[in-house]
């Protein structure tokens, strides 16, 4: 997976938004049987990406040992580009009915399951549950952007949307991190200088 230059973040922050990414990556390659690659960035892409009435979104709530909400938001023509590398058809459909919604809806379970392992090897136990949604009322700490990229089979591009609680919860486990590597090293050191001197040292 190729990268766009992204603006300095959170570790944390931006880890757990590329994984999802990654996730999508691997699920659509699975579904459609074919290479599609995705480009990750911070930043929108080029273009009209703001958000419009028909847009679809879902939302991913995460609890256990992090607790928040993150959102995606996807226009409803990249929704039936998507739908249409899962059912493996030559064209999108025209209009988008319900079963493009629920199958839309299921490839982000798929996604999901796809993420959690990797979730909870680096954050912990956590439990994700993915719905459909309307468009966030909580605040958007972070926003990052899946496109495809330029060997993709098809064009499309998403947006995933950060909870204020959940860009607090990375960045307190980000922390949590830091300060237990200090420690280490700080440690270390002093094991280092209670070493006893010998002729050998000179």
């Amino acid at each position: 997976m190729s990268e766009i230059p992204m603006a300095p973040e959170p570790e944390d922050e931006t880890d757990y938004l590329q994984l999802w990414s990654a996730s999508l990556e691997e699920v659509l390659v699975q579904v459609s049987g074919a290479a599609c690659g995705v480009d990750f960035s911070l930043n929108a892409p080029p273009g009209p990406p703001l958000a419009e009435s028909g847009d679809i979104y879902f939302l991913i709530t995460l609890t256990g040992a992090m607790r928040g909400e993150m959102g995606v938001r996807v226009p409803r023509t990249v929704g039936l580009v998507l739908v249409q590398l899962m059912l493996r058809a030559a064209q999108p459909a025209a209009e988008w009915t319900s079963e493009h919604h629920e199958a839309l809806e299921e490839l982000f379970r798929q996604i999901a399951g796809r993420a959690a392992p990797a979730i909870r090897s680096t954050w912990g136990e956590v439990q994700l549950r993915v719905e459909s949604s309307p468009p966030p009322t909580w605040a958007v700490a972070a926003t990052a952007w899946t496109c495809s990229s330029s060997d993709a089979p098809v064009t499309f591009r998403m947006e995933w949307q950060l909870s204020a609680a959940l860009s607090a919860e990375l960045k307190a486990a980000e922390a949590r991190r830091n300060q237990v590597s200090t420690a280490a090293v700080d440690i270390r050191l002093e094991d280092a200088n209670q070493l006893p001197v010998t002729d050998d040292d000179f």
